[in-house]
């Protein structure tokens, strides 16, 4: 009878370890998919950035390119 006790303690003991452990998995599954769609959407942010530097690079070479003219034009006008 005791024995029987025993057992059924330890297979209590198991079956709450074993319950803290698929709690814990479910959370960890919870996590894990947080984390996943934040990486997603940092990726997008990312590609986003990307694309608006180049742009703003291409502007900033067409700015720079204006600007050097318009210098030169100045220096001609100075001149005459």
């Amino acid at each position: 009878m005791a024995q029987n006790a025993q057992l059924q303690s330890q297979q209590s003991s198991v079956e709450g370890e074993r319950e803290g452990a698929v709690r814990e998995k479910e959370e960890l599954r919870a996590t894990y998919e947080l984390l996943l769609r934040d990486h997603e959407k940092l990726a997008a942010l990312h590609e986003r950035q990307a694309a608006e530097y180049e742009a703003l690079i291409g502007k900033h070479g067409g700015l720079k390119s204006s600007h050097k003219s318009l210098e030169q034009q100045h220096r001609d006008l100075e001149d005459k």
